[in-house]
């Protein structure tokens, strides 16, 4: 996604199962796309993630 995005632009991820969307979120979080690796981070259930350029 770091190619697609400019400086300031970012993308949103929402977990959770059909259905469930407009339910309240139980973790929400922001993170910078060049300082993390994806295979660390565990996202669980009703989990609202931001990842920014």
């Amino acid at each position: 996604m770091d190619k697609f995005l400019k400086p300031g632009e970012y993308f949103e991820v929402y977990s959770c199962w059909l259905g469930e969307e407009t339910e309240k979120r139980e973790n929400e979080f922001t993170l910078k796309i060049k300082d993390f690796n994806v295979d660390q981070i565990e996202i669980t259930e009703k989990t609202y993630v931001r990842v920014v350029k």
